[in-house]
């Protein structure tokens, strides 16, 4: 189970989608958006990834350009540098 944050969500290139996190956001809010725009096959994987590593917390506001290509680990590496 702890292997799918590492599997991206379409393996075939897609179309990048532009992801926004606003000042304050949280990773609950946040994977619940990305889940809701099908950017993460789970959003329980991507909290509890967070969690794990400890960056729940250092998520940046700002808009993002997203492929369904990334996997949950690449996602949080782009949301906590910003």
């Amino acid at each position: 189970m702890a292997g799918l944050v590492f599997y991206p969500l379409n393996k075939s290139a897609g179309e990048s989608q532009e992801f926004v996190i606003e000042q304050g956001y949280g990773s609950a809010k946040v994977a619940r958006l990305l889940a809701e725009q099908g950017l993460v096959k789970s959003r329980y994987l991507f909290i509890g990834y967070t969690l794990l590593i400890g960056k729940e917390k250092d998520f940046k506001a700002g808009k993002y350009l997203l492929s369904p290509t990334m996997n949950i680990p690449q996602l949080v590496k782009i949301f906590s540098e910003g």
